[in-house]
């Protein structure tokens, strides 16, 4: 099995292994007993180097991905990077049997969303409160700036961890993601090995000096030195000789030394800079009366574990995970943090207490041998084969296996049904394409007409004549669910795939789509809805809209990099069996039809399919009339199917409702209050901003004079569909009161303005 990792670490590699200059690396590292390939995502620097913690285990790869100075960098250059890691991860995911994902790290939640979306299984790691450092590290507007940022990414990560595996540093960050999930586990990443305990435990400090204190960490504000040295300087108007060594670097080392001789602490604090893990620290530590930890914020240091095996006692702030696996006078002496009399306090009690300090060290060693490496990495890799592993994100039903009488064939055969209305423009090319498909086992084309009256009906019977294989009924009700249930019921075949008259297909879509099927064991798979222009601006306008997620574009089968599980498909190809255990389509629900068939498939346990490989365009409307008509009758249909079937329809189908609205109620009100024309002018001004951001990243991802009418196809889809919904919601509302009159005895009086809702159509 493969274990793929996200961290977010820099990578450096030297022309022959990879490298980072982060300790964390050695737990997630010490996997490789557990998994057979352990790959690590992150950032690659470009320049050639071998950092302190080298990957050169054959077990352990990196999957390099673009490098960004820091997370602040990344508004910079984020369409280009997510665009790159998409790719990447798009490239490898299905070479992946889990994947570990540290947040909230956005590059790290857009991981997470695809590998989702492909069926790989995710579980998530929390190390840390990131908006209460965000607090301590920043200062005035970049402060609340930093917080504002970090909280709204907490809130997208916790959407991902529902109802997935979580590890969390600290009680905190657990009782946080309790609310999203009850699979939330203390997580302890300690990187002390058995073998590392067993060394550090044989050496006994007789160096030590009394009234060293060592603090390990980096100068930044979140751990809080400036505390400490408040702390010493106390400690020296009591009387208590301290000494201290600093170990770290960062961008508080100027400002640290200066407040050391502010307070006089010139020959009492020694500022040793950054020191390798290793037995340069280790000499330090023998010296050492106390390991102290200040912190502001933290997750769980390592430093704690280093001096808990080397037997040396420890001060601490309460903060993060600290703790959850400390215990105040037991394992360590615990203050509150920012409090500088409590810390001075903690200090002088343990620098005089011998038998507390021997206390400390005893306890702190026994806990040490219950949580070393080995013993946190078992822990972790049970919990994922228990969690994880054994309940795969792909939890559908296999349709292979539900098969009547288990004899699936070999090469499945595959029927195609192609409801149409008047595209005597069209229809001989898609029977052509059709008939020219590379999958042999294709051995019927039902082309379901709803009474065209431009010449389709005799053309379709003429290309009847010509090959067998096409099929000609007739759809009285002009319905495209009448039509499709009408071929469906008549369909031996293996497979059906429902395809469109105005569209264009490739000679390998039949194959490809059973391919998905075979591959994926869904019961049903689609295609991504790819738009195609014809030559004049106007439609070319109309395909920029229909590809922006200002326009249609926010379904994910919309989206030209978009794959995985979804809710719904175009252009379905299901398992026939699945579809008569489905049942008919609902010849009521227009519009809509289609996502009430597919929500029925996923109630039985069935998956859907979105595949990239599937290759399947479609001809939007080529006039503004076209469009507005098309896109009134979807808003009516899906209001009313959303008030029928909330669990059918997503939320941004009624965002055009609540814009139409936002606009016209304060426009009513104009005339009889100021305020709500300054608020309908307000409306305008900020929509017309975001018609033209739009529209200018649609021209720059393709230039052309079409941007010229995109603002106005916009406020088209918008205001018609808009419009239809709010017809939708009149029409909901009369048959409600239609029945309700009807169970009183007596009819409502309230006019119908229901509209024509049976309008034949072909692709939508």
């Amino acid at each position: 099995m493969k274990l793929a990792i996200f961290v977010d670490q820099i990578y450096w590699f030297d022309g022959q292994v990879y490298s980072t200059d982060e300790a964390y690396l050695l737990f997630p590292a010490s996997f490789i007993s557990a998994f057979d390939e352990v790959v690590f995502l992150g950032r690659l620097a470009s320049d050639l180097a071998r950092k302190p913690y080298v990957l050169d285990h054959p077990v352990l790869k990196v999957c390099p991905l673009p490098y960004y100075e820091s997370i602040y960098d990344l508004w910079k250059v984020g369409p280009r990077l997510y665009k790159e890691v998409q790719r990447i991860v798009q490239a490898n995911a299905d070479t992946w049997d889990v994947v570990w994902i540290c947040g909230p790290n956005p590059v790290g939640q857009l991981i997470a969303r695809q590998c989702i979306a492909l069926g790989r299984p995710v579980f998530m790691v929390v190390r840390q409160n990131l908006a209460q450092q965000m607090h301590f590290v920043n200062r005035g507007l970049k402060r609340v700036v930093a917080v504002a940022v970090v909280r709204w990414l907490e809130w997208h990560f916790k959407r991902l961890a529902r109802g997935r595996t979580v590890f969390a540093v600290g009680q905190e960050m657990v009782e946080a993601y309790r609310a999203v999930t009850n699979r939330v586990h203390v997580h302890f990443p300690c990187l002390v090995s058995e073998a590392q305990m067993s060394a550090c435990s044989t050496i006994v400090s007789v160096d030590r000096e009394a009234g060293r204190l060592l603090c390990v960490g980096r100068l930044t504000p979140e751990k809080g030195h400036h505390y400490l040295l408040a702390a010493l300087a106390q400690l020296k108007l009591r009387g208590v000789q301290c000494f201290l060594d600093v170990v770290g670097s960062g961008p508080l080392y100027n400002t640290l030394k200066a407040q050391t001789t502010v307070l006089g602490l010139e020959d009492m604090v020694t500022f040793h800079g950054y020191v390798a893990y290793g037995p340069e620290l280790f000499a330090l530590y023998r010296r050492a009366t106390a390991l102290v930890v200040p912190s502001l914020s933290e997750g769980f240091p390592q430093v704690i574990n280093e001096a808990l095996c080397i037997g040396l006692p420890t001060v601490a702030s309460a903060v993060g995970g600290i703790p959850a696996f400390l215990t105040h006078l037991e394992t360590a002496m615990l203050v509150p943090p920012a409090n500088i009399q409590a810390l001075a306090e903690a200090i002088e009690q343990l620098v005089r207490s011998p038998e507390l300090q021997e206390r400390l060290r005893r306890n702190g060693l026994a806990l040490m041998h219950d949580n070393t490496l080995e013993v946190q990495r078992d822990r972790m890799v049970q919990i994922i084969k228990t969690e994880v592993l054994s309940r795969r994100e792909t939890h559908y039903r296999s349709a292979l296996e539900d098969y009547p009488d288990g004899a699936l064939p070999a090469q499945p055969t595959v029927s195609a049904v192609i409801p149409v209305y008047n595209e005597i423009a069209y229809i001989t090319s898609v029977a052509d394409m059709l008939l020219a498909q590379d999958y042999p086992a294709l051995t019927e084309i039902w082309f379901v007409d709803g009474m065209s009256n431009d010449g389709t009906l005799e053309e379709l019977q003429r290309l009847g004549e010509r090959d067998p294989r096409i099929r000609v009924l007739s759809n009285p009700r002009r319905i495209p669910a009448a039509a499709l249930n009408q071929a469906f019921a008549q369909i031996k075949s293996d497979v059906v795939i429902r395809l469109d008259g105005h569209a264009r297909y490739t000679p390998s879509v039949v194959r490809q789509s059973v391919q998905a099927l075979l591959e994926t064991r869904a019961g049903g798979v689609g295609a991504i809805q790819r738009p195609l222009a014809s030559g004049t601006v106007m439609s070319q306008s109309i395909v920029a809209a229909h590809e922006s997620k200002l326009g249609v574009g926010v379904a994910r089968h919309r989206q030209a990099s978009a794959s995985g599980w979804v809710d719904t498909v175009w252009n379905g190809c299901y398992w026939k069996h699945v579809v008569d255990r489905v049942g008919p389509l609902r010849e009521d629900s227009l519009r809509t039809e289609d996502n009430d068939f597919n929500a029925r498939v996923r109630a039985l346990g069935y998956g859907l399919y979105l595949s990239p490989d599937i290759e399947a365009y479609y001809y939007p409307r080529q006039s503004l009339r076209e469009l507005w008509h098309q896109h009134f009758a979807n808003g009516a249909g899906v209001v009313q199917t959303f008030l029928e079937n909330r669990q059918i329809i997503k939320w941004h189908y009624l965002v055009p409702l609540a814009f139409v609205t936002s606009l016209l109620v304060p426009l009513v009100l104009s005339p009889f209050c100021s305020p709500a024309l300054v608020a309908f002018l307000s409306i305008l001004l900020l929509y017309f901003s975001v018609l033209l951001l739009f529209s200018l990243i649609a021209w720059r991802k393709k230039p052309g004079r079409y941007v010229m009418l995109l603002p106005v196809v916009f406020i088209v889809l918008h205001i018609s569909y808009g419009l239809g919904s709010m017809l939708g919601l009149y029409q909901f509302g009369y048959r409600q009161l239609h029945r309700l009159g009807t169970r009183l005895g007596s009819r409502p009086r309230v006019s119908n303005l229901t509209g024509d809702m049976t309008r034949p159509r072909g692709q939508t």
